[in-house]
């Protein structure tokens, strides 16, 4: 009997190594790469150029470029003051970096990576960025007060500032002219047209819960937004719930990629929830990839499809590991 018990035991054994080697050999997801970034900064934004093949990442007073084919640092560019959030205007050839303390934002050439000018007056402590394409406006966050800031690319001048009912929390275009924002500690989603600047739409869609992210599909009209646990798929024109994603806990970046298509939640207890479309109302998880507890920012290569996430360890007393800050790089499946 204790023969049948043994052998009972090494079968199950072996079939749940079976089972992981299945698991492993199905995911989307790979551990591929660690690039080390030193002492751990302030902030740490990133921005895509595909174009060009370079990430870039704001690290105290700079920005660190990462090239994506090599995932290395290959050079630096250097501000007067810390840099927070980042974006890119590749049509214009312009990056923009925002400095919280100063209330600016700093123009560079994407190119050449060259500071080539400075927007002042840009409202209390911007910190994220993000550039409308469509409406050629660039939008900064005062996280530190109720606005955001509209900033006209080509000119380079604040062209509007939009009071918001509470500080804004996440935001996402739809390649339309419109930007969608969800203010922190409120139920509201509101609708804003990035050319005048003002507030289409104020619903009130969500039950009193702390948003996690904020992503936009284009194609389908549908906003992706992050909750503790879950995921909600909205339809962006009538407002109504479409789906509903189980996720991870402490949310942060949501990316979606229409060529997978695939729907990327980065959460803070430690990995990311890679969810692909199957329709417009039909989703499926398709894998819980770990990374590292805290780990909240995510960024997708649109050519390799490796995605990055800095990372951080923390010793007991919630005091950084020294020289523990990396990116943690991912490869996709056939890469």
């Amino acid at each position: 009997m204790i023969k049948v018990f043994q052998y009972a035991a090494v079968l199950l054994l072996l079939l749940l190594v079976a089972l992981a080697y299945a698991r492993s050999q199905n995911a989307l997801y790979r551990p591929f790469h660690r690039i080390k970034l030193g002492e751990h900064p302030l902030w740490e934004f990133m921005a895509i150029d595909g174009l060009r093949r370079r990430l870039l990442l704001s690290k105290d007073l700079q920005l660190l470029v990462v090239d994506m084919d090599r995932d290395e640092i290959t050079e630096t560019i250097d501000f007067p003051c810390t840099v927070y959030g980042i974006a890119l205007a590749l049509p214009l050839n312009k990056g923009f970096v925002s400095h919280r303390a100063e209330n600016a934002v700093s123009v560079f050439d994407v190119q050449t990576l060259q500071i080539t000018g400075r927007i002042e007056g840009v409202g209390p402590q911007p910190e994220s960025l993000l550039y409308d394409e469509h409406s050629g406006r660039l939008v900064a966050w005062n996280t530190r007060g109720r606005e955001l800031t509209v900033i006209d690319a080509i000119q380079g001048a604040v062209a509007a500032i939009i009071p918001l009912p509470a500080p804004p929390a996440f935001a996402a275009c739809d390649g339309k002219g419109n930007l969608f924002v969800l203010p922190v500690n409120t139920d509201e989603l509101l609708q804003i047209d990035t050319a005048t600047g003002v507030i289409v739409k104020h619903w009130t869609p969500f039950a009193g819960e702390a948003p996690g992210g904020l992503a936009f599909d284009n194609d389908n009209n549908l906003l992706f937004c992050a909750f503790d646990g879950r995921v909600i798929v909205v339809d962006a024109i009538h407002l109504t719930e479409v789906a509903v994603i189980p996720a991870g806990s402490h949310p942060g970046a949501l990316v979606f990629d229409p060529a997978g298509p695939l729907l990327y939640v980065a959460n803070g207890e430690g990995n990311v929830t890679i969810v692909q479309q199957l329709q417009r109302n039909e989703y499926k998880v398709m894998q819980k990839l770990a990374t590292q507890a805290g780990c909240r920012s995510l960024w997708l290569d649109p050519v390799s499809k490796k995605i990055y996430l800095p990372a951080l360890q923390y010793l007991s007393s919630r005091k950084p590991v020294p020289g523990s800050f990396e990116l943690l790089v991912f490869a996709f499946r056939g890469h």
